[in-house]
């Protein structure tokens, strides 16, 4: 039952790329932790509420915060990962408000 649960499946080509930037990673502080994949079951079996999640071409990522002083901290600012966001900087292009505006959500 736990094989089939597990929701970090991922395709071949996106698996070795991850293994790939872990190792360029190390000997820093930086970690990548990751949250979901998919399940392990045939194509277009979504998982929720992710309905992009479908082809196991994809992955939730936990995101790492750099303190003022230019330190990254692997540190999340809720327990699971998900929950918190960031807004984009004043500078930055606003992908929230745009989807919103196309109703994409």
């Amino acid at each position: 039952m736990t094989v089939l649960l597990n929701r970090n499946y991922v395709k071949p080509k996106l698996n070795e790329l991850l293994s790939t930037t872990a190792n360029n990673l190390k000997g820093t502080e930086i970690e990548i932790q990751y949250l979901d994949a998919n399940f392990p079951f045939i194509d277009n079996f979504p998982l929720i509420p992710r309905l992009s999640h479908n082809y196991r071409k994809k992955i939730d990522i936990s995101l790492r915060y750099e303190t003022e002083s230019g330190i990254v901290k692997n540190v999340q600012k809720s327990v699971s990962g998900y929950g918190i966001f960031e807004n984009p900087k004043p500078n930055e292009f606003d992908h929230i408000n745009n989807c919103l505006k196309k109703g994409r959500f």
